[in-house]
């Protein structure tokens, strides 16, 4: 139902998010003292809306950037319900993100900026509005040059940025970046800049992905 009225993309989800959370803890929080709000939202933003792999299945790359912020909102709301819910209780909370390194393939300006646009849609458009209280100013540059805009209200950030007792990273691989496509140019058949990811000679777990570092 929460899928039919908009999902993630939708603001409403994050504040239905946060009674959920307030109602877990309530039942759950004389026996739990350690919780992580999410797990990975850039998979719930990027591979459920953007990407179509992981449900809902859909391929809309502005409604994944509503997801993302809407994703961090019902953390910060969640966050606030849980530590009001718990009183002078013991508890421990954070958000999990699955971060990664970027690295040039050469030293180019091309693969730099290739590196600073993978480095801040997969890594820093997540952890600086939680650390920091904003969003990266050249991500929201680069959301602007597409027509998109991050759904942001007033309260929000402060709300996403409420302190964390501890931080869980998922950290699988890193990557390689180059700035233009194998044929040399600096433009995907999009028009868009070219974030290119190159596979490195280097030894692959059992899912293919290369350990980093080895």
């Amino acid at each position: 139902e929460l899928e039919d009225a908009g999902g993630w993309p939708a603001r409403d989800t994050a504040l239905r998010f946060a009674e959920y959370a307030s109602l877990a803890y309530e039942a759950l929080g004389d026996r739990v003292e350690h919780w992580t709000t999410l797990n990975e939202p850039w998979c719930s933003a990027v591979l459920g809306y953007a990407e179509g792999i992981h449900a809902p299945g859909r391929k809309d790359f502005g409604a994944s950037l509503h997801a993302v912020h809407h994703l961090l909102l019902g953390h910060g709301l969640a966050a606030g319900a849980m530590r009001e819910a718990a009183g002078s209780n013991p508890l421990e909370l954070g958000i999990t993100l699955n971060l990664g390194t970027a690295t040039p393939q050469t030293p180019s300006e091309a693969d730099q900026e290739a590196c600073r646009r993978a480095d801040g849609m997969g890594t820093r458009l997540y952890l600086d509005p939680i650390v920091h209280g904003r969003y990266p100013e050249d991500v929201v540059a680069d959301l602007a040059a597409r027509n998109v805009e991050l759904p942001v209200q007033e309260g929000d950030l402060a709300a996403i940025s409420t302190p964390l007792d501890v931080l869980g990273v998922n950290f699988y691989r890193g990557m390689q970046f180059s700035g233009v496509t194998e044929d040399g140019s600096p433009a995907d058949a999009e028009g868009l800049p070219v974030v290119r990811v190159v596979e490195r000679d280097l030894p692959r777990t059992a899912m293919d992905w290369e350990i980093t570092p080895t």
